[in-house]
């Protein structure tokens, strides 16, 4: 399990000083038991594989209108690269707390293999 790293990207248009802009994000392998630090805004997750397809679940905690809990699951091909946006809205969908992991979205994978993760939050 690995509490993934957060880079936090500036507003830089609320700066009218000399301000320099543009982070990397932390690229980091994706380990059985991730969690994503959900804030700011919101959260951008980006995953990315290098010759093995994978299928990522973000677990959803909080149920459906219909009281069911639906999971959101991103299909990766062999060699793919994609995001997706975890707003921080205050449902706390993916919100694993309260608890140990409270602020955080818990994350598996199909397989590790040839993959890597990486966290994004927007202030």
């Amino acid at each position: 399990m690995g509490q993934i790293s957060r880079i936090t990207l500036p507003n830089v248009n609320s700066s009218y000083t000399s301000t320099t802009a543009g982070t990397s994000p932390a690229w980091g392998a994706m380990a059985a038991g991730d969690l994503v630090p959900l804030g700011g805004q919101g959260t951008l997750v980006g995953f990315r594989t290098t010759g093995t397809a994978v299928v990522v679940t973000l677990d959803s905690v909080v149920p459906s209108n219909y009281g069911q809990d639906q999971n959101v699951t991103v299909t990766l091909g062999a060699t793919d690269e994609q995001w997706v946006w975890i707003d921080t809205d205050g449902v706390g969908r993916f919100d694993q707390g309260p608890g140990a992991n409270y602020g955080y979205m818990a994350v598996s994978y199909s397989t590790t293999t040839g993959g890597t993760r990486a966290c994004v939050t927007i202030q």
